[in-house]
């Protein structure tokens, strides 16, 4: 009798134990970034540093899973977990949804960047926004913006500047062979 309560147990719950701890063991996936952001001319965000902020922001957006009775509990889901230390849905004017990322219930968050480095930390908040599709489990960057208490301005992309090349096309000289 024990162990068929132990089996039954197991067949019943082990699939939802399975589907419920996952997505906090997943090691998070590196967010792309392309370019470097600037604020105001006077605050410069490299691709490497927004990407690995923007991949931390992405690896606070918790899932749950809801139980609609106990024969639907495995891998529902529903609205994501927000709060202080996660990833916080974004409600600024810069940043919408299109109406087919609407369709998929996708939402856009934004996570506070780290003060540590940052001079103005305690004028400004610099904030990485991303889009987050629940089909795919994937976040895409968005942009950064830059809020103090009254504004919130959006950040300019830096395209990455072309390499020169060795030899330029209106040089007079031509290259030795």
């Amino acid at each position: 009798m024990q162990f068929l309560t132990y089996f039954i147990t197991l067949c019943l719950l082990g699939p939802l134990a399975s589907v419920a701890v996952k997505p906090y063991y997943e090691s998070p996936q590196m967010v792309y970034i392309k370019s470097s952001y600037m604020c105001e001319e006077k605050f410069l965000f490299s691709q490497p540093t927004l990407r690995n902020e923007a991949t931390e922001g992405c690896s606070k957006i918790k899932r749950t899973y809801e139980c609609k009775g106990f024969n639907r509990c495995f891998g529902l889901r529903s609205k994501p977990i927000v709060g202080s230390s996660r990833a916080k849905i974004y409600r600024g004017p810069h940043f919408t949804i299109s109406s087919e990322e609407n369709a998929y219930e996708s939402s856009l968050y934004e996570w506070n960047m780290k003060k540590d480095f940052l001079k103005y930390a305690e004028i400004y908040e610099f904030l990485v926004i991303m889009g987050f599709d629940p089909t795919s489990d994937k976040c895409t960057f968005k942009g950064v913006v830059m809020r103090s208490a009254e504004t919130e301005l959006e950040c300019i992309e830096k395209p990455p500047k072309p390499h020169p090349s060795y030899y330029s096309s209106s040089s007079p000289r031509s290259p030795r062979i």
